[in-house]
């Protein structure tokens, strides 16, 4: 989490001099960082004693939601704008990574 705020706080930089590949690394990046994230809540918690079913539900709900709150975050950083789309993307990332853990 600490990695994605830090991210977030970022002013927007241009990673290439191509509109499309700059898009495609920054929404590759967001689909991975909510990958990552909600398999590492949902090890925490099972860590805890939490249930795997259980565990599984309160790290996608949890990931999601500080999807949303990162894009919130992101409108009060110089050059950056939430957007619902990244809200999307980071979702999708977030049902990989639960997918990922559910295959073990």
């Amino acid at each position: 989490m600490g990695v994605i705020f830090a991210f977030s706080s970022r002013s927007v930089i241009q990673a290439s001099e191509f509109y499309l590949a700059d898009f495609v690394m920054k929404k590759t990046a967001h689909f991975v960082e909510y990958a990552v994230l909600s398999i590492l809540v949902y090890r925490a918690l099972t860590q805890a004693g939490i249930g795997p079913k259980k565990a599984m539900l309160i790290s996608i709900i949890f990931s999601i939601l500080y999807a949303i709150s990162d894009e919130w975050h992101q409108s009060f950083t110089l050059g950056r704008e939430p957007n619902v789309r990244d809200v999307i993307i980071d979702t999708v990332g977030v049902f990989a990574g639960a997918l990922t853990i559910s295959r073990r």
